[in-house]
């Protein structure tokens, strides 16, 4: 346990626990635990905390951080990497004191909090109630950043947080993609994904990307409900949520979407937007009330809705557009899985 810790200028990572073995490898609820409370960890050169099950190890390690500040650590404030066993990790929590303010103070700090599960790994992520501020550098800032590959499994809860972009991706209109969330499964696995009751405010980029791509052929189910999502800026693909179905592999990506307050500039972008690019995909989406009618563009205005979904968001200022770009695979409904 680290409790009121202050750990400043690091070389390397402020704070770095690799994890090989388990007191009881496999069993999730006997997992070995460890603890960051109140503490502070600024300019690290690499993350703040980097906590790792190492690969072809049996780690089996409950991780919680609460009540600490992150500033200006180069990469991650807190980065989790589930590269074999099982890694649980709670980062806040909606009772007082719990939350973590994770940010830029004067310098970068590219991702707030990142995520992955690699080879056989399990991620299971709740990042809730946190205070997360990214100050990008164009090296493709997020708030939350998580990803699954090879046969891994991510379960990942992301609530209640305030996630603010300060600057715009280098080089927009057309720059780095900077995503508030970011949720990506490129793998093998089951996943599952709940984004609910976030605020997000990014300058130039993407509210949330929640994408099933690469080689893999696992699945992956989103629920994306009840979050306030701002994109200003000028950059021709800013969108508020973009769910894309790219894999090769015969990917399997479910989404549960609704009760979300949007506004995206510039406003002739859309607020949504559905891919999927490849016609042995599986895109299936709940409450779905419509399928593909015409022809998709990168103009989703001028033509009309063509998904239309039960439980429309709410939208500012010329209401919800929901616009498939390129796809070519059929959406058809379905009911996803939550975590």
């Amino acid at each position: 346990m680290f409790t009121g810790v202050t750990v400043t200028d690091a070389s390397g990572n402020g704070i770095f626990v690799r994890n090989s073995s388990a007191t009881a490898p496999g069993n999730a609820a006997n997992a070995d635990s460890l603890s960051i409370i109140d503490s502070v960890i600024a300019r690290s050169a690499v993350n703040g905390v980097l906590v790792e099950n190492t690969i072809g190890g049996t780690g089996n390690l409950a991780l919680t951080i609460t009540g600490s500040t992150f500033d200006d650590n180069a990469s991650s404030g807190i980065a989790t990497n589930a590269n074999a066993g099982i890694l649980q990790a709670t980062i806040g929590g909606s009772g007082a004191g719990l939350a973590n303010d994770i940010g830029v103070a004067s310098g970068t700090q590219n991702n707030g909090v990142s995520g992955g599960a690699t080879t056989t790994g399990r991620l299971v992520l709740d990042v809730i109630g946190n205070t997360i501020t990214t100050n990008d550098d164009g090296l493709g800032a997020g708030g939350v950043g998580v990803a699954s590959f090879d046969n891994a499994q991510i379960t990942v809860t992301i609530q209640s947080n305030t996630l603010t972009s300060l600057t715009p991706a280098v080089g927009s209109p057309g720059g780095t993609a900077v995503g508030g969330i970011s949720v990506i499964n490129e793998g093998s696995g089951s996943n599952t994904v709940l984004i609910d009751n976030n605020t997000i405010t990014i300058v130039d980029g993407f509210g949330i990307i929640a994408n099933a791509q690469g080689g893999g052929a696992g699945d992956i189910d989103f629920t994306i409900t009840n979050n306030d999502i701002s994109v200003t800026g000028a950059d021709i693909v800013n969108t508020s949520i973009s769910v894309e179905n790219t894999g090769s592999g015969g990917q399997s990506l479910c989404l549960n979407i609704t009760g979300n307050t949007l506004a995206t500039a510039p406003g002739s972008n859309a607020d949504v937007v559905l891919n999927n690019t490849n016609a042995g995909n599986v895109f299936q989406v709940q409450g779905l009330a419509a399928t593909d009618s015409t022809s998709p563009d990168l103009s989703p205005n001028s033509q009309p809705v063509e998904i239309l979904i039960n439980g429309n968001q709410t939208s500012s200022p010329g209401g919800t557009i929901v616009n498939p770009v390129e796809s070519v695979g059929s959406f058809t409904v379905g009911t996803c899985s939550t975590p």
